[in-house]
């Protein structure tokens, strides 16, 4: 295994600020212990491992009371994963390969337009892109199948949320919602396309009120939403210890 990172804060003209940052992680050979160790796979190797991250962020911090703070940010991660497995005394090898490409964007805009109230705001969209297959080898012939997903499979999710924070004596009021609109897409000619596109509406609501300096009564309410992903919709194959099929109807 080897890891780095590296992250470059620059301070530019007129109070704004550019961050780069870079994380790799690959691991190679790495063999899976329970299906190794009881002798029922010869070989079961995760070879390579890898995952990257990049992202830019720039700032601009501003006296204007409504635009106090503005962050865009790009990021990019991508994982790949290559299993290969071979059963014990059998002659076939198989090569399971999966490619996961996220792309994201962000605005978030941070507001004080008063002393006592705070403002976080903020759209976002991140766009995954799976890329999956299997190879088989016997007797010097190859056989490429479907993989644990359904090759080219998409999912993009676009967001858009505003948080509000109101201190006022005794009195602290935390409120805020989210909105979030989904696409999966799924081209899978084993057990069928998959085309959800689920919309969300969340929020939240905190009243905080200060007894003394050591206690505080606090009533809150708070509800969320978690969308089917790709991995819910459409895996296929052997997880630790079960088999997953897909879930299209989620």
């Amino acid at each position: 295994e080897y890891d780095f990172d590296a992250k470059l804060v620059s301070r530019l003209v007129n109070n704004q600020f550019l961050t780069v940052a870079l994380q790799k992680v690959t691991q190679q050979n790495v063999p899976l212990y329970h299906k190794v160790a009881p002798g029922s796979y010869s070989i079961y190797n995760f070879d390579p491992q890898d995952r990257l991250l990049a992202y830019a962020r720039h700032e601009l911090h501003n006296q204007n009371e409504w635009l106090k703070r503005l962050s865009t940010t790009f990021s990019y991660q991508s994982s790949l994963e290559i299993r290969k497995t071979q059963k014990t005394g059998e002659s076939v090898k198989t090569e399971e390969k999966d490619i996961a490409d996220v792309y994201g964007l962000s605005f978030e805009i941070y507001s004080t337009p008063t002393g006592f109230w705070q403002i976080n705001s903020g759209l976002e969209y991140y766009h995954d892109d799976i890329k999956s297959q299997t190879k088989s080898l016997s007797n010097n012939e190859q056989i490429t199948s479907r993989g644990l997903y359904p090759d080219n499979s998409t999912f993009d999710n676009f967001g858009i949320y505003s948080l509000h924070s109101i201190d006022f004596k005794n009195w602290s009021i935390q409120a805020g919602a989210r909105f979030n609109n989904y696409k999966l897409s799924i081209k899978d000619t084993t057990f069928g396309d998959v085309n959800l596109q689920p919309i969300a509406i969340a929020g939240n609501l905190a009243i905080t009120y200060k007894l003394n300096d050591s206690f505080r009564l606090i009533g809150a309410v708070n509800n969320g939403f978690r969308t089917p992903n790709i991995n819910d919709a459409s895996s296929f194959g052997i997880a630790d210890f079960r088999y997953e099929v897909p879930s299209t109807e989620l």
